[in-house]
């Protein structure tokens, strides 16, 4: 093909320049992402993929798949995605136990004198690590019900930002919300047991006079 040189330039994006309609009709699609092909009636899967293989293979480009095979790389891509937000929720459910332990041991710390009041009026050790338990279980459950609200918020705003997408409809997973939920009083207690025990080993006269 021969082209008449209008002029020269300097570009990063490329050597050269030349109109749409020579583009198109000098080149291969380059647009095109994904081709559907509907068989005939009376083609089965095996024939009609074996010729298209035969021609894709000549030409050295696109991946043959079959609609459940399509289905399930699309799947796969989305379980890898999944996987990733289940890790960083993980880390992030370990950070929030060391954040509320370090919370804890604070608040006993600096209740001490407080601590040293009630049991000397009767609390027994069993009463302040219960109290210290629900602090810590107020505390994960706050966190978790802010969470789940602020996450409902987020995701019903995507599915109708993206509801030219496909996004038509938003589904609220009951059963993994109620799993949160519990999973948070679980963690508050599984946090408050190191805080309950240090402050059930709060010296009465000692912590009164620290006041």
């Amino acid at each position: 093909m021969q082209l008449k040189v209008a002029g020269t330039y300097t570009d990063a994006f490329g050597n050269y320049a030349v109109s749409r309609e020579l583009f198109d009709g000098s080149t291969t699609p380059l647009f095109d992402s994904f081709v559907y092909i509907k068989t005939a009636e009376g083609v089965s899967e095996e024939s009609a993929r074996t010729a298209i293989s035969a021609i894709s293979s000549d030409l050295g480009i696109g991946t043959l798949e079959s609609r459940d095979e399509y289905i399930d790389t699309q799947a796969a891509q989305v379980d890898q995605f999944l996987a990733l937000i289940y890790g960083l929720l993980f880390l992030s459910v370990i950070i929030a136990i060391v954040g509320i332990i370090i919370t804890l041991l604070l608040s006993v710390f600096e209740r001490r004198h407080e601590i040293g009041l009630l049991r000397a009026v009767g609390m027994t050790r069993s009463q302040v690590r219960t109290m210290v338990r629900w602090e810590s279980v107020i505390t994960s459950l706050f966190g978790a019900v802010t969470g789940v609200i602020l996450g409902i918020l987020t995701g019903i705003v995507i599915v109708v930002s993206l509801n030219d997408s496909g996004f038509s409809a938003f589904t609220l997973p009951i059963g993994n919300t109620i799993s949160i939920l519990i999973g948070a009083f679980i963690i508050g207690v599984i946090a408050a047991v190191f805080p309950a025990w240090r402050a059930t080993r709060t010296e009465i006269i000692a912590s009164i006079a620290s006041a």
